[in-house]
């Protein structure tokens, strides 16, 4: 940040103080030794944008942020739509950014290719940044999505149709049709992503109710439909029974049950199963089972979780393991899609085990048996030293050995989509948010690309808000590699169609400066013995390394030398002079590049990444003897201060 402060108010000031003190006479000797200083805070403002075509509607969405990262809200950004042939201006729009920075844009327009525009023209305190992005516009069909629930029960709660709209991946902010049962019952306004939701339980009759959504034909846009089928039930019931009841070797408490109303069977939502003791078996003048301690179980502990089948039918055992002998109920609990949810109690049942007691001790007995013989043979054909000293070996290697890749395995995230979140309508699509794991927020803009054997990769793009959502996937085996600024690419391997899992989760990305200082934590305990992070500064491990190296370590080294390495990050970014660099200037270019990183709060890519795995690779080698050290015959131009009473090796640097 440049610096220019103050008011030119304060001249004024400063000038005119000596006469509200002293009076004009007496002032006269201070008001020619008074100063003023004009001093001026400037920022940057940096855009950041992403232009995207939806058949023949173009897509801006961006934002506008400081030279720090830090939002900057209420600023006009000036979006400019010029022929990219004529470079002719079309339409031009100022647009205020929102308290996070962000703007947006969606406008029709004629097939052709198109520039876009976005200019921050700067204030007093920022400069000006000025961004161009190019965009092909031709008519695509659109599409239609619509997710609904498969059951709703009652009319006490709502039930939401979600519905987008796209082409070509981008959403299509348009009004659409609601059709129920084949009548038009609302027009719904779908946002700048081409979502929209509505409660669709007003216009539901008892039975299947067919669900449609029209988005109409609208100059050169074709129009687009799509439908579903939900069960609306005003009436439900649910039947259940319990019982003690055998499975496998386990003995245990069985609830079966129904949920139907006058249509028939109701196929689809969830159930819950409470069990709890009521009293002791019947003719016993003492709760025998209460002379023992009972198991510390919670109440969640004694709960059955299913799922309704398509004839309604659903069954949960609790086995005897958790259960002591008494008369035992179990409440039921019938969650819908959507909707209200129902309850129902099973009559008493008595849990008796003590005449199966001694059969499952025997048959117990007789598995630990056949156990204990497996395993002494398994452990008779051991080489236990070789065994110890391999697992002792990967240990080593997987606490010591730095990783080189540059990709990042995904770290993935089951969470809980909001009411408007694009999630994936089936196993043959995924959705979900690109994530910082590290600062906890959303990554913009992150570049998404699918492949599958044998064919073209898929690229999509995640929104401002780092969500994104893939079009139908062909069944098969992906490879899934995230990319974004600031960050290490992230990959993942998933298998369509999915178990449901990635309809909607977080991919986590791994940011450059965490990757490095990982990297720099594993190369500094594989050399000095012990993990310094966090112990010492980057500087003071410096010193540490000097002496793992046999280099004699500086005792100062000078900021002028410290900048001097800085400014020439960047020629060694591009490996320019990397061959030319002695042990001495590769050990500081390490400390430079860390502290660069991780403590500048600037953005860097895989190349800083990359550049410190190569000065570590050489100095491995150099210490090696691969290779010549080039300072070792020369002058090292470290221009350093010496001190005879440097400490030994390992000290404080």
């Amino acid at each position: 940040m440049r610096i220019d402060l103050l008011s030119k108010a304060m001249v004024l000031v400063m000038a005119t103080l000596p006469y509200l003190l002293f009076g004009g006479g007496g002032g006269a000797a201070l008001v020619q030794d008074a100063h003023a200083f004009e001093i001026r805070v400037r920022g940057e403002g940096k855009l950041y944008a992403d232009v995207q075509a939806a058949g023949i509607t173009v897509q801006l969405a961006g934002a506008l942020r400081d030279e720090l990262g830090n939002a900057l809200p209420q600023r006009d950004v000036l979006v400019r739509i010029k022929a990219a042939n004529s470079n002719r201006e079309l339409h031009k729009e100022t647009i205020s950014t929102d308290m996070q920075g962000r703007f947006q844009l969606q406008r029709s327009m004629d097939e052709g290719d198109y520039l876009i525009e976005a200019e921050f023209l700067g204030t007093e305190h920022l400069d000006g940044d000025k961004i161009a992005r190019e965009v092909h516009l031709a008519i695509i069909p659109p599409r239609v999505d619509i997710h609904v629930p498969k059951l709703v029960v009652g009319t006490s709660r709502t039930a939401n149709l979600r519905v987008r709209a796209s082409a070509a991946g981008v959403g299509i902010s348009a009004p659409v049709e609601v059709l129920v049962n084949g009548a038009q019952v609302t027009t719904l306004e779908l946002d700048l992503y081409g979502r929209g939701a509505i409660d669709v339980v007003p216009h539901l009759q008892p039975g299947e109710n067919v669900v449609e959504v029209r988005l109409p034909k609208e100059r050169k846009r074709p129009a687009a439909s799509d439908a579903s089928t939900l069960r609306f039930s005003s009436d439900p019931e649910i039947e259940v029974s319990a019982q003690a009841s055998q499975r496998r070797l386990e003995r245990g408490l069985l609830v079966t049950g129904r949920v139907s109303d006058s249509n028939g069977p109701l196929p689809s939502g969830s159930i819950k199963v409470e069990f709890e003791r009521v009293g002791p078996v019947p003719g016993q003048e003492i709760d025998e089972i209460a002379e023992e301690p009972a198991p510390a179980l919670s109440a969640s502990a004694r709960e059955v979780r299913t799922e309704v089948d398509e004839e309604g039918r659903f069954e949960g055992f609790l086995p005897g393991q958790l259960i002591e002998d008494g008369q035992w109920n179990a409440k039921v609990t019938f969650r819908p899609d959507a909707g209200a949810t129902m309850t129902a109690t099973t009559e008493t049942v008595t849990f008796d085990r003590t005449r199966s007691r001694w059969l499952l001790n025997i048959l117990g007995l007789l598995a630990i048996l056949v156990g204990v013989v497996v395993l002494v043979n398994r452990l008779s054909t051991v080489d236990f030293r070789s065994l110890f000293a391999g697992l002792r070996r990967k240990k080593e290697e997987k606490e010591d050995a730095p990783r080189f890749d540059q990709d990042e395995p995904a770290i993935i995230e089951q969470i809980e989509p909001e009411e408007l979140d694009e999630v994936a309508d089936s196993e043959l699509q995924i959705a979900g948010v690109i994530w910082d794991g590290w600062r906890r927020h959303a990554v913009p803009f992150a570049r998404i690309e699918l492949t599958r054997s044998g064919h073209e990769p898929l690229v999509i793009q995640s929104m401002s808000d780092g969500r994104f959502r893939s079009p139908p996937l062909e069944p098969g085996r992906y490879h899934i590699r995230v990319s974004a600024s600031g960050f290490a690419s992230g990959i993942l391997d998933i298998v369509i169609p999915h178990d449901g899992s990635y309809r909607f989760f977080r991919f986590g990305l791994v940011a450059i400066p965490l990757k490095i200082r990982r990297y720099y934590q594993a190369w500094v305990r594989r050399i000095h013995g012990e993990d310094l992070w966090g112990k010492l500064s980057p500087r003071q491990i410096e010193g540490a390394i000097w002496g793992a190296f046999d280099v004699a370590s500086p005792r100062f080294v000078e900021d002028r030398q410290r900048h001097e390495l800085k400014d020439r990050l960047t020629e060694l970014l591009e490996r320019e002079r990397l061959g030319e660099l002695g042990m001495n200037e590769l050990l500081l270019s390490v400390t430079e590049i860390v502290e660069e990183s991780y403590f500048s709060g600037r953005v860097h890519d895989e190349q800083l990444w990359n550049l410190l795995v190569d000065i570590t690779r050489r100095l491995d080698e150099i210490a090696s003897g691969v290779i010549a050290d080039p300072g070792a015959d020369a002058d090292v131009d470290l221009d350093v201060k010496t001190n005879t009473d440097t400490p030994a090796a390992g000290g404080d640097a």
